[in-house]
């Protein structure tokens, strides 16, 4: 199933959490590609 993860930049570490999780489920989420590199430190 898609699913697309949509939320704060405040919460950036927990939606990159939630989406492997729902991967790891054989989930196919959507998320902002940003939200990857505010998650680690590596923004642009």
């Amino acid at each position: 199933m898609r699913i697309a993860i949509c939320g704060s930049v405040k919460f950036a570490d927990r939606l990159v959490e939630i989406y492997h999780k729902l991967e790891e489920l054989g989930h196919e989420p959507l998320m902002h590609e940003d939200m990857f590199g505010l998650a680690n430190g590596t923004a642009r």
